[in-house]
């Protein structure tokens, strides 16, 4: 793996991992972000997922669109709850 590919995961780490938190907190205290913020990032997420998967990419961005749908999902599902 070269230096760029390193970069690029590691970017990816902290963009796509930032849910964390906030789904923590969720859990904990039973307060959330806006939903419809959520379901934004979800639909945004998926369309550019939908596109790379069409267009037959795999890249760094992918992994990054999968992760935060997974992440964002979780979240919504947690402010439903």
């Amino acid at each position: 793996m070269n230096k760029n590919a390193i970069f690029g995961y590691i970017g990816l780490a902290l963009v796509q991992f930032n849910c964390i938190p906030a789904i923590v907190v969720a859990l904990q205290q039973k307060t959330h972000a806006p939903i419809a913020s959520i379901v934004l990032m979800v639909l945004g997420l998926t369309s550019f997922l939908v596109y790379d998967l069409r267009e037959k990419v795999f890249s760094v961005y992918t992994l990054g669109n999968i992760i935060g749908v997974i992440g964002n999902l979780i979240l919504l599902i947690s402010c439903i709850m």
